[in-house]
């Protein structure tokens, strides 16, 4: 059985080693044109150039080489009865939560209004927010958002939680339905969006949900670019209707030299940073998905095309 990794953010000669190490039966390409199409029956990608999957017609299965399956599902050659399979990372969702609670902290603290101080030679202290005080809400409860969630209640903040599907989630109040999100946001201090790309999600960050923010609170991006309404974000952060934002996730990335939010008031950009899959996560699930695939069992990671993710 043969594999062909493709356009992944890490170096593929790591993952390539320990998928040999796992599975030494397995063969492993990382060169498209030198990929023999008879033997390729898997194929991992980040993204896919159109065209591609038609060249193997052995191919019976897509694996996702990243948490996010928009790019894939956008392919317009991606057969449908192709199944789609995504890379997990049990340490992921810590890391990106480990990422949003040092944002979140550093904003409720004032880090930044200590950074602009020191460029002024300004010795001024201000009087945090009593531990505990600070309201985070964080949109998306799936393993990252529940993770994230369950991260800032231990480091002192009353946090709250909307899904779509509002499921219990141990540690974190749940919000049921758009009404009860709307009263949540009048108190937050800090939104963390998680969401994916979906039909339901798009623009979901628009004026009228900045709108319902106060002016002191930060919103930290690490679902996808597409959720946000740029331009509303823009003007909210512009007209100092909300204090900070950090986007860690782009429509386009690498985000372009000229784009707007390079210049944004309150906004910091960020390459996609906050958490990667390791090569180790990547190797152990194309091994376990091609193990299942020989043996015709259910993989637990795979991908509802219906909802996106």
């Amino acid at each position: 059985m043969g594999v062909l990794l493709l356009s992944h953010p890490q170096p593929p000669e790591p993952i390539v080693q320990r998928i040999n190490a796992l599975d030494p039966d397995l063969e492993i390409a990382t060169d498209l044109e030198e990929a023999d199409p008879e033997r390729i029956e898997c194929v991992v990608a980040y993204r896919l150039m159109p065209g591609v999957l038609s060249r193997f017609p052995k191919l019976r299965l897509l694996c996702a080489a990243s948490s996010g399956v928009e790019k894939l599902l956008a392919a317009p050659d991606l057969p449908p009865e192709l199944p789609v399979v995504r890379v997990t990372d049990p340490l992921q969702a810590a890391q990106i939560g480990q990422y949003v609670c040092g944002h979140a902290i550093g904003h409720v603290r004032q880090f930044a209004s200590y950074v602009e101080q020191q460029r002024n030679a300004q010795w001024l202290r201000h009087a945090p927010a009593p531990y505990g005080s600070a309201f985070a809400t964080v949109l998306g409860l799936g393993h990252t958002g529940a993770t994230i969630a369950r991260m800032l209640g231990s480091v002192g903040f009353q946090v709250r939680g909307w899904s779509r599907s509002g499921r219990p989630v141990e540690g974190v109040e749940v919000l049921p339905g758009r009404s009860a999100l709307a009263a949540a946001l009048a108190q937050t201090d800090v939104l963390v969006c998680t969401l994916p790309t979906t039909a339901q999600t798009g623009n979901l960050i628009d004026a009228e949900l900045l709108a319902q923010l106060p002016a002191k609170s930060m919103l930290i991006n690490v679902g996808r670019g597409e959720v946000i309404d740029d331009a509303a974000l823009a003007q909210a952060l512009e007209a100092g209707r909300l204090a900070a934002a950090v986007l860690d996730v782009h429509r386009q990335e690498p985000l372009p030299s000229d784009a707007p939010q390079w210049r944004t008031r309150g906004l910091q950009v960020m390459p996609h940073v906050a958490s990667q899959p390791s090569s180790e996560a990547v190797a152990r699930t194309v091994v376990e998905a091609m193990r299942r695939l020989r043996h015709g069992e259910p993989h637990p990671n795979l991908v509802e095309r219906a909802l996106g993710y």
